[in-house]
């Protein structure tokens, strides 16, 4: 018997740490239109379920991508939260919140400006492509970054209005990953 349901995010995080707790346990699983129940042992678990398909996520993922850069991922994640004090700071004064991202020759670039500063960080990179400017939710790049394992990330790219990959370059040949972001739009003065 197949099954498949959607459940919130906040609710799968709940899940995620009742399952985790005490002695290993059978599982059961009760699902109804609306609703779903986990019982471990003494502890039950109540959540709705959401009414709708999950996101047809294979068919944003980029296939052929043109522009690769290898980065430090200490470096990159160092840039980003320099840049995301400028960032947050946009969101307070109620503009949008977006880091740019530069690509050029073996350089990759972070920017962020609000009325308040800039902060502009250039990095030394392996890059193989064209160049690009890209602009994102720096929140997002810094989660993806933090979790990635190993020395350098790949971040794959193919133009400033389709979604990235970024992975580790050390990554386990067994058990492969990827983060996707996808982009903000940026205007011009930017």
């Amino acid at each position: 018997l197949s099954y498949s349901f959607i459940i919130p995010g906040h609710a799968l995080g709940e899940l995620s740490k009742c399952l985790s707790e005490g002695e290993e346990e059978n599982v059961k699983f009760f699902i109804s239109r609306k609703h779903a129940i986990v019982v471990k042992g003494d502890t039950v678990f109540f959540t709705r379920t959401i009414d709708s398909e999950y996101i047809d996520y294979e068919r944003i993922i980029p296939k052929e991508n043109d522009i690769f850069v290898t980065v430090d991922r200490e470096r990159f994640l160092d840039a980003l939260e320099r840049a995301n004090i400028v960032a947050e700071e946009k969101i307070k004064s109620s503009g949008k919140s977006y880091v740019k991202i530069s690509v050029y020759e073996q350089s990759l670039s972070v920017t962020s400006a609000s009325v308040n500063g800039r902060v502009f960080d250039e990095m030394d990179s392996v890059h193989e492509g064209g160049d690009l400017d890209i602009g994102f939710n720096c929140r997002y790049l810094i989660n993806s970054t933090k979790v990635a394992e190993g020395e350098n990330i790949k971040i794959s790219l193919k133009s400033a209005t389709q979604a990235i990959t970024i992975e580790p370059v050390e990554a386990d040949d067994e058990f492969k990953y990827f983060y996707m972001i996808l982009p903000v739009r940026m205007n011009d003065q930017q």
